[in-house]
């Protein structure tokens, strides 16, 4: 996720902010973010129910595997931004085609 957000920092004109390179960025964000909280949180029930099996786990197993409801807000946040730099584009378009 930083990866792509150092990328769009490279990319983005603060003239014209709103292009669609930005957002099919802030889109790769969104998705990752939300690919990590899925599979953090199928990692932590898998543990559960290994646990529940009788498979001899570390106890502190659930400290490096969960976390997966943040990953899933933070897509959410994220998806929300890329909606308002689609709109900005419709808007800067619109301004562009009047003058």
């Amino acid at each position: 996720m930083f990866y792509y957000a150092i990328k769009i920092f490279k990319k983005i004109n603060l003239i014209q902010p709103f292009s669609t390179i930005i957002v099919a960025l802030i889109a790769k964000i969104s998705y990752l973010a939300l690919t990590v909280g899925v599979i953090a949180i199928a990692a932590t029930s898998f543990t559960d129910w290994m646990m529940k099996r009788g498979f001899d786990l570390p106890r502190n197993l659930q400290q490096y595997v969960g976390g997966g409801a943040e990953f899933l807000f933070i897509a959410g946040i994220i998806f929300i931004v890329e909606l308002i730099f689609k709109s900005g584009i419709e808007i800067q378009s619109e301004n562009e085609l009047t003058v």
